[in-house]
């Protein structure tokens, strides 16, 4: 499932989300609401999209470097948990920013197993018009 059995392993995941929503939900929530709202285009509004957009990519590098161990597929483990799902949810909503990830290559590779599966397909198939259409 996607909560693990193990207290320990549940324990990884509620760590991750607990740092998931100051490192990556707060940024990302800031760089949708800036988006909206720079019809009217203003120094606050940009700035606050460089802020979050730097953010994210710190995100990025110690999700890299803390949360992806080598030879772990996964943000906890060897199987996808709500970690996982919550990350990506919240990092692909973003996409239309088109972030240079490069730097990041176990990250990389972590987005494109959720990408690849059936799952991450169905959720996001009326999802990537909307990126797309956003990425101009």
């Amino acid at each position: 499932g996607w909560y693990p059995s193990s207290l320990r392993e549940r324990s990884k995941v509620d760590e991750y989300l607990d740092w998931h929503i100051a490192r990556i939900r707060t940024p990302c929530t800031q760089i949708m609401a800036t988006a909206v709202s720079l019809r009217v285009p203003s120094v606050r509004g940009l700035a606050q999209l460089q802020w979050a957009s730097a953010a994210i990519l710190d995100a990025v590098a110690q999700i890299e470097h803390i949360w992806l161990a080598p030879n772990t597929p996964y943000l906890c483990g060897s199987s996808p948990t709500l970690a996982d799902v919550a990350a990506i949810g919240d990092l692909e909503s973003v996409e239309f920013l088109q972030p240079d990830y490069s730097n990041n290559p176990r990250f990389i590779a972590w987005r494109d197993r959720l990408r690849s599966r059936a799952s991450f397909k169905a959720a996001h198939e009326d999802f990537w018009p909307i990126i797309r259409l956003m990425s101009g």
